[in-house]
């Protein structure tokens, strides 16, 4: 699943089990909808390029995520490809 709307950061979080990054997304019809985004541990997330400035609150990006089963909003994030077209990996 990706996101088609406008998707915007506005937290990352990490901590010591896993990364998080919460988003906001606006749908088709104008729906604003917060997510909550589970990636894979520090350790893995940093040999796959990851650095602490990778994301800033309020920078636009796209988003492919495993969305969760619920249907709620949330999941594991893929990938992440940012306004300039580079790319962050969940895996290498």
């Amino acid at each position: 699943m990706s996101f088609s709307g406008p998707t915007f950061v506005i937290a990352i979080i990490a901590i010591s089990t896993f990364g998080w990054i919460q988003v906001v997304v606006t749908d088709a019809a104008g729906k604003v909808t917060e997510w909550s985004l589970e990636g894979g541990s520090p350790g893995i997330l940093s040999r796959n390029g990851w650095k602490r400035n990778s994301l800033t609150p309020g920078e636009k990006v796209t988003l492919e995520i495993y969305p969760l089963r619920s249907g709620e909003p949330g999941g594991s994030f893929i990938e992440v490809t940012k306004a300039d077209g580079s790319k962050l990996f969940y895996h290498g």
